[in-house]
């Protein structure tokens, strides 16, 4: 949900971003226990803060969570953060922001974009993630940068990963269940979860876990960026029994009576096929070629004895 006087600068980005479906609204309409599992917060403060999770735009210093410590103008920023998969991947160079408030972050937040004076864009976790922009991306040289786009992919990825995680199904039965890991998955970032929420045991060992698992159900193995999904089954009895109808033949067949009704028709073909070959000797071959040549001289003989 993106709350928002001007929808048309963050359409670009918001939009720009796959799996995700944005709902545009204007700031007058908010309430803090909207459904959406993000609100996008535009240059407004809300009478109370968002029960979600929320990306702040230029919030007023008066009700900004994390406290303003000072507004700049001409800002030149500096620097990504270099140690967390909030900053993956992005690259600036001689970015300078117009106007930009400078925070006061705590011990446990991540300064995700810097500039001299202090951090301008801040992530803070809790119940509701936060994060904290002291520009607009759409108002400065920041809407012309490539990092801009993969900066709100990075924050959505750490608010709701499971945007971003590609599933796998499996069917299989319930029992012992192996599956093959990646060699960069780490072992913190795997969990085994039943159906019903709950963790389920399982080992690690040469790229391969292994789990337990007595019921039927579902169970996820759940990954940094993917998830594979077990649906185990028990195996079903039969429900009634097939039984042959009167007068069917039972066992197995007597070789010799089997091969006292065959019939062999080679030895008949192979007659047929010899007979076809003569007659096609005979009426194609030398024998009526040498027809043929007796015949004439039969005539010519006939010719000679009349006109002696």
């Amino acid at each position: 949900m993106v709350y928002s006087a001007h929808p048309e600068l963050l359409a670009p980005i918001v939009t720009s971003i796959p799996r995700i479906k944005a709902v545009f609204r204007k700031p007058e309409q908010y309430t803090a226990t909207s459904p959406a599992g993000l609100v996008i917060l535009d240059a407004f403060h809300p009478p109370a803060p968002p029960q979600a999770d929320a990306i702040w735009i230029e919030a007023p210093a008066e009700g900004s969570p994390v406290p303003v410590r000072a507004k700049l103008q001409n800002v030149q920023f500096e620097r990504w953060c270099s140690d967390n998969a909030l900053c993956a991947g992005l690259r600036t160079r001689d970015l300078r922001l117009g106007a930009a408030s400078v925070y006061e972050s705590a011990p446990d937040d991540i300064r995700i974009g810097q500039a001299k004076e202090g951090p301008v864009i801040v992530a803070r976790g809790g119940k509701y993630k936060t994060v904290v922009f002291g520009f607009h991306p759409a108002n400065s040289d920041f809407r012309y940068e490539l990092a801009t786009p993969l900066l709100f992919a990075n924050i959505l990825r750490w608010m709701a990963p499971e945007l971003f995680r590609h599933s796998t199904v499996t069917a299989g039965s319930v029992g012992m269940v192996s599956a093959d890991l990646e060699r960069d998955v780490r072992p913190q970032d795997v969990r085994v979860i039943q159906q019903d929420g709950t963790s389920l045991p399982y080992t690690i060992r040469a790229h391969t876990l292994r789990f337990f698992s007595g019921t039927p159900g579902t169970v996820r193995i759940m990954l940094a960026d993917r998830e594979l999904v077990y649906s185990l089954t028990l195996p079903e009895l039969w429900e009634t029994k097939w039984e042959a109808p009167p007068g069917v033949r039972h066992g197995v067949p007597n070789f010799r009576e089997s091969a006292a009704a065959s019939h062999d028709l080679w030895q008949v073909l192979a007659a047929l096929g010899g007979l076809g070959l003569l007659l096609e000797w005979l009426l194609f071959g030398r024998a009526s070629r040498l027809l043929r040549r007796t015949a004439h001289l039969e005539m010519v003989k006939r010719r000679v004895r009349k006109a002696s």
